[in-house]
């Protein structure tokens, strides 16, 4: 079973899902203007992730990070993706390795479809090659929610 651990530094906050054995890849993930990390989908795919041998960092962005509730500041963009920045930074000190962010607030979303079909798309070749491990297939599955949730949301 994956590992859950909290994770916080220097201006980065959530929970580091670590899988059985060494991670191959890593995977932020984080919210939309409404939400936090604690959201039930970043949960369920950071646990469908790790369990299929992928580190994930789920984590708050900054705005959120000083509040609980409201939406962001316009103004604060910079700030948003400076915390980006620090999560992946923070994320390659547990994998060298390649990482993915999956972030961006509604209007953006489109083009952060693309880490949802990487991560299909390697789920399916493990699929294919006769891996049909539960995490793997749930996996897929979260994927296809994702990408259909991105699509139906975008406008």
């Amino acid at each position: 079973m994956a590992d859950i651990i909290p994770f916080s530094t220097e201006g980065v906050r959530g929970f580091l899902h670590l899988p059985d054995g060494i991670a191959g890849r890593g995977l932020v993930l984080t919210h939309g203007a409404g939400g936090n990390c604690q959201a039930p989908l970043l949960v369920a795919a950071a646990a469908a992730f790790s369990a299929a041998g992928v580190a994930v960092l789920r984590c708050d962005l900054p705005f959120r990070q000083r509040r609980p509730k409201g939406p962001p500041s316009p103004a604060g963009a910079a700030e948003h993706r400076a915390g980006l920045q620090r999560a992946v930074a923070a994320l390659r000190t547990v994998v060298p390795q390649a990482i993915i962010l999956l972030a961006r607030s509604i209007r953006d979303r489109f083009p952060y479809l693309d880490p949802l079909n990487h991560m299909q798309i390697e789920l399916l070749k493990r699929y294919r090659g006769g891996d049909t491990n539960e995490a793997v297939v749930s996996g897929i599955h979260l994927t296809i929610n994702g990408i259909a949730a991105g699509l139906r949301n975008s406008g």
